[in-house]
């Protein structure tokens, strides 16, 4: 019997039956107050250090711990909202055992340059950007040395900040770049032109206070995060994920009717309990394409929530893929088995004719 364990290389193509109830009701912001705003114009900059764990995506490394990544940046905002940022990233971290002489390093590096454009949702502040980037990797396991010298790519990225109370706010951002390379080379061989992908991902809280005369806000911020560097080790096959958090301290221009939390005063969002359920028929599939005898078969999703006046909510969600295969004529019996549970905040928005919820 063959149990195969949930990776990252599944995949499924599905279609889906929802059945929910759905809030309704409430006078919703409307966009020309976004359209009306005037953003804060000046400086900002920051640093940030990140406490992070390396993992491959078939489980074999060893030896790392929670170890620090820096990340650095520099920009300016226009009153328009308009922007330019420079990034700078890096986890460079290194593990030993004498014993047995063996020495493994891991170092990855980025390097953005970018514009942004700061938005708002109502009471939800964010900022969208796009650009180039710069990365490098290389990975040492024994005697074996991986190399990705010079990697060149596009970045895109979303920023989104929430106030709650004070100078307390709820943030999220989430970073996406498709990278190429020239060359690929582990010591032993070498391949020409690959492709891979960086997803990023943080999620946390925080806290802003306005210094005093200089029009600049002081923020600090603590969050989970997650890297995932797709296809970089193990002769291409295998991919390299960090995961752990972050601390931050930046500062930014402040003023403008941007910064006011105010933004959603006098509007409500329809508030009570939301749930609902999803039958979903999926068909897996493999990255190799190793995989036979399934066709689509159900999936089941189900949730429950509440959402209050101000647009904030809390969720709770639970999906489930179980289905079997079995070939009684060579004695296999083949199972997959893949199951998430998410708690999660949410906040509601309204852009124009379009509404929309983000959560996290």
């Amino acid at each position: 019997m063959k149990i195969y364990s949930v990776k990252w290389k599944y995949g499924v193509c599905a279609a889906a039956l929802m059945l929910t109830p759905m809030l309704s009701g409430g006078p919703i912001i409307s966009q020309a107050q976004a359209e009306q705003a005037s953003f804060p114009s000046g400086i900002t900059a920051g640093v940030e250090v990140s406490l992070l764990k390396p993992h491959h995506s078939e489980g074999q490394i060893e030896g790392y711990g929670y170890d620090p990544a820096t990340l650095a940046w520099i920009g300016y905002q226009f009153e328009n909202g308009l922007g330019i940022r420079g990034r700078w990233w890096q986890y460079n971290e290194r593990t030993s055992d004498p014993a047995a002489s063996r020495y493994d390093k891991i170092k990855m590096e980025t390097f953005d340059l970018e514009a942004t454009k700061a938005f708002t949702m109502g009471s939800i502040k964010g900022i969208v950007s796009g650009g180039v980037r710069f990365a490098n990797y290389r990975e040492d396991s024994g005697a074996s040395v991986l190399r990705v010298p010079s990697a060149y790519g596009l970045v895109a990225g979303l920023e989104l900040r929430k106030p709650i109370y004070g100078g307390f706010s709820l943030f999220g951002e989430g970073r996406q770049s498709f990278m190429f390379d020239g060359s690929w080379s582990d010591g032993a061989s070498s391949e020409k032109n690959i492709a891979f992908t960086i997803s990023e991902l943080k999620i946390g809280v925080e806290y802003s206070y306005p210094l005093m005369r200089t029009g600049l806000d002081l923020f600090g911020r603590v969050a989970g995060q997650a890297q995932y560097w797709s296809g970089m080790s193990d002769g291409d096959s295998e991919s390299t994920g960090l995961f752990g958090a972050s601390f931050m301290v930046g500062i930014r221009a402040g003023g403008g009717s941007y910064a006011s939390d105010d933004t959603d005063a006098g509007h409500k969002y329809p508030s009570g309990f939301t749930a609902g359920t999803e039958v979903s028929l999926l068909k897996p599939h493999h990255t190799e394409g190793q995989i036979e005898g399934y066709g689509y078969d159900p999936a089941t999703l189900a949730w429950i929530g509440y959402q209050f006046q101000n647009g904030l909510g809390i969720r709770g969600r639970w999906w489930q893929y179980n289905e079997r295969t079995s070939d009684p004529a060579a004695s296999t019996y083949d199972k997959i088995k893949m199951e998430t549970v998410d708690i999660e905040v949410t906040q509601a928005f309204k852009l124009g004719s379009m509404k929309g919820l983000v959560s996290g």
